[in-house]
């Protein structure tokens, strides 16, 4: 479920600051968490940077898939993924 804000022109949707991160929802209720600085990385460090209305969780940290703590993507089919610095753990 990539989202690029850069595309998103005419699509409502609810921008926050907080902190050095910015937070979009789009129309939908997806929730995605950028570093303010580089809206093209996906960023958080407390929690998953993209949250699906659908219930998935995807942990970000500087544009690349991590979670050390856990599967990094959580789908809402219950499929799970582990990632650390952007690579795929099996």
């Amino acid at each position: 479920m990539p989202f690029y804000p850069q595309y998103t022109y005419g699509i409502n949707k609810n921008v926050s600051q907080v902190g050095h991160l910015t937070l979009i929802i789009d129309e939908d209720g997806n929730k995605f968490w950028y570093n303010s600085q580089d809206l093209f990385q996906y960023h958080r460090e407390d929690g998953p940077a993209v949250e699906g209305a659908d219930g998935s969780k995807h942990w970000w940290i500087n544009g690349l898939r991590h979670r050390e703590d856990g599967p990094a993507s959580e789908y809402s089919n219950g499929i799970k993924e582990w990632f650390i610095n952007g690579k795929r753990i099996t």
